[in-house]
């Protein structure tokens, strides 16, 4: 019988992304494009050990597995469009994709990933003036999903097609100085090979200065199996 067993398993995936957006059709339609530079790291170890039926540990029994670590780097694509109804100019529709990214190996060919998966991303939203409570503050609900396809998978990690959604609330409030979008939501993740499904809420708060051209997002998600994720988002506007 197995008397103990230990298993270390960490991905970390850093996306950095440049890109550049106009807007046409006397801004109802917005476009945009980028390039996305990510940062892997993998990192994985095992050990077991083995006792017979009295409990006295068998000679030779279980093992290591030596601890595997690969760092690697990849260049992808990032492309969206929004669409703002002439007519009804408090709702939006958005597609954005961003293409698989092949990873060049930082270590072994067994431990890298080769390619993280790509993303297409379906959204709405809805704004509603008349909700909030001040006169110019307002209240935006919005949906969104999205999709990942094209990844590739190793013995450690798989990486296969998934998809997520969530359903949120934005109440903004608003001044003659400020702006700043208060957010709360619902979010699933389907489960992806070695990944298991994830769901929770997730929290957001913005400031973005009236008269500067630089705005900060906060957003944490608090799944149900007890983990975390938050994002920090700095903007500046050329």
């Amino acid at each position: 019988m197995i008397k103990s067993f230990t298993q270390k398993r960490k991905l970390t995936q850093d996306f950095y992304t440049l890109s550049y957006g106009n807007s046409s059709w006397k801004g109802s339609l917005a476009y945009g494009f980028g390039l996305t530079v990510v940062n892997q790291k993998l990192d994985f170890a095992q050990t077991s050990s083995l006792t017979d039926s009295s409990g006295t540990p068998v000679p030779g029994g279980g093992g290591v597995v030596p601890a595997v670590s690969a760092n690697g780097t990849g260049l992808g694509i990032v492309a969206g469009l929004q669409y703002i109804p002439p007519k009804n100019p408090d709702r939006s529709v958005w597609l954005s994709l961003r293409t698989p990214i092949s990873i060049s190996d930082g270590g072994s060919d067994a431990a890298n990933l080769t390619r993280i998966p790509g993303r297409l991303t379906l959204g709405a939203a809805q704004r509603l003036p008349r909700v909030a409570a001040r006169k110019d503050d307002y209240l935006v609900v919005a949906a969104q999903l999205q999709t990942f396809f094209g990844g590739s998978s190793n013995k450690y990690f798989d990486q296969e097609s998934g998809t997520a959604y969530g359903l949120g609330f934005e109440h903004t409030l608003t001044s003659s100085s400020y702006i700043i979008p208060l957010r709360l939501g619902y979010q699933r993740v389907a489960a992806s090979g070695t990944f298991d499904s994830r769901q929770g809420i997730n929290y957001g708060i913005g400031y973005s200065p009236d008269s500067m051209k630089y705005s900060i997002d906060f957003n944490y998600f608090r799944p149900s199996d007890g983990s975390y994720d938050f994002a920090l988002t700095a903007t500046y506007r050329f």
